[in-house]
């Protein structure tokens, strides 16, 4: 993992940006449902590019 910090990885406000994406999922893993272990993913791969539209709730398993 890099040392550098979240928000020079993923942009000034990528707390609050995570925190809508989760919410707008309902909490819970777009392909599975589950509801621990949630992370925010980037579609096109991209960390800087936090269009909502490239943002999807993911769990751990979902997300590898």
């Amino acid at each position: 993992m890099s040392s550098k910090p979240m928000q020079l990885r993923y942009g000034r406000h990528w707390s609050r940006t995570k925190a809508a994406i989760r919410r707008r999922d309902n909490g819970a893993c777009v392909r599975c449902g589950s509801r621990f272990a949630l992370t925010v993913h980037h579609i096109d791969g991209n960390r800087r590019n936090n269009n909502r539209d490239n943002l999807v709730t993911l769990c751990l398993a979902d997300h590898q």
